[in-house]
């Protein structure tokens, strides 16, 4: 699920997963700064621009709830 399946152009993997490496960095007890440094780089439209329209859930092989996990990162990651 790229940001051809979201209407506000969202790059779903990348928001993910840099979500992903943040969560992992505090489960473990790391820095989350470079990754949170990381996210902030990232191109185009970041988490804060989904509007949870839910378009990208059937594209989702792996059945997540795109929509939350999208909030979920937008109050994560800023």
């Amino acid at each position: 699920v790229g940001s051809e399946m979201c209407i506000e152009t969202v790059y779903i993997p990348s928001v993910l997963g840099a979500y992903a490496r943040v969560n992992i960095a505090e489960a473990v007890g790391r820095d989350t700064e470079p990754y949170r440094k990381a996210y902030a780089a990232l191109e185009g439209p970041l988490a804060d621009a989904c509007v949870a329209c839910g378009q990208c859930k059937p594209w989702c092989e792996y059945h997540l709830d795109i929509p939350a996990l999208m909030t979920e990162a937008k109050e994560k990651l800023g």
